[in-house]
């Protein structure tokens, strides 16, 4: 499987998490869509990987809402 680096330069993506084997990609400028997620679905943020394209690491959520 494409490590989630992989698909963020590919797809060209501002930011993309995954948490077991999801993967969501998201596009919007800033935190937005980092923002809308929290609000739709933060269990999913809960213990994902996320790689983002200013920092171009990948991180994980520690399940309090930090990295």
């Amino acid at each position: 499987m494409e490590s989630i680096i992989d698909i963020l330069h590919k797809g060209g993506y501002s930011c993309v998490m995954k948490n077991r084997e999801e993967v969501r990609t998201f596009t919007q400028r800033g935190v937005a869509d980092l923002y809308d997620l929290y609000q739709a679905d933060s269990a999913f943020m809960k213990g994902a990987a996320i790689a983002d394209k200013v920092i171009e690491r990948c991180r994980c959520f520690d399940g309090t809402g930090r990295l």
